[in-house]
């Protein structure tokens, strides 16, 4: 989340703001939206909803006023990508083959976050292991 802005109940000038993410790093500054958001920036390791809260102190006339607002954030899965793998047998043999490669964007993402299986094109399916292949691709 790059610049998302909290909001700041009613008109005050903000002193100064600590937002907890949620997700358990820890907390940092909030600055003014120049209106009554308060912004802050956060990259989320992985995908989740995540509870958060504002701790901010902002002076409306001559009185500092002291509140916490609370939110919520969706993240997204980041996208992965695939490329299928032209692959040949002899019937009625078993065979094991790279079939496809997964590209997922998330820089965080692990081989365990994806399951696979292999449609045979004769009405089966299989289960296929996931590995890590070179450059943080996955091969199925």
């Amino acid at each position: 989340m790059v610049g998302s802005s909290v909001g700041a109940e009613g008109s005050c000038s903000l002193i100064s703001a600590t937002i907890d993410w949620g997700d358990g790093t820890g907390t940092s500054d909030g600055t003014s939206d120049g209106t009554t958001g308060i912004d802050g920036t956060q990259t989320y390791a992985r995908f989740r909803t995540a509870d958060g809260t504002v701790n901010y102190t902002c002076r409306t006339g001559n009185l500092p006023v002291m509140a916490t607002a609370a939110f919520q954030v969706t993240v997204r899965d980041a996208p992965i990508h695939d490329t299928g793998r032209a692959v040949s047998a002899t019937a009625g043999q078993s065979f094991s083959a790279v079939v496809a490669h997964v590209t997922d964007d998330n820089p965080g993402g692990v081989a365990a976050d994806l399951s696979a299986s292999v449609a045979g094109g004769d009405g089966t399916t299989s289960e296929a292991a996931v590995a890590v292949a070179s450059g943080g691709r996955a091969s199925m």
